[in-house]
């Protein structure tokens, strides 16, 4: 089962956006259920032809995995920006984003002890479509 809803809207010539996504999952042959989504908000700082597209973010996404003896949480904060080159026609993007997770419940499910982590990624995205807003 997923669930997903986006508002976006614009603050003057600047858009946002507030947007959620929930996912279930039943994994049968190893009874183990996952449940779990974000919230995001994004606004947009400037877009032009000769300077890009500029939308830094805030996203909290929390995720549960359970089965019929143990269960386990997941939780993270994460910021970060997206970046449409200029000139590209929002089909290159440079994307940055740090998170802290924090992990509650069984080592079992989550493989590991380390009960806090932070994540940061640096990513170089190459879209087949134009990113168009209404």
């Amino acid at each position: 089962m997923e669930n997903n809803a986006d508002y976006t809207n614009t603050i003057g010539k600047h858009f946002y956006a507030l947007e959620y996504e929930f996912i279930f999952s039943n994994y049968s042959v190893h009874k183990l259920n996952v449940a779990g989504g974000y919230a995001q908000a994004q606004f947009q700082i400037f877009d032009s032809n000769n300077w890009g597209d500029l939308v830094p973010f805030v996203r909290y996404d929390i995720v549960s995995l359970s089965n019929a003896a143990q269960n386990a949480n997941e939780h993270a904060w994460k910021i970060g920006l997206n970046y449409n080159l200029p000139f590209t026609r929002k089909l290159l993007n440079f994307h940055v984003e740090y998170g802290k997770h924090f992990l509650t419940g069984s080592p079992i499910l989550l493989g590991s002890n380390n009960r806090k982590f932070d994540e940061f990624r640096l990513e170089l995205r190459i879209n087949t479509t134009r990113y168009l807003r209404f």
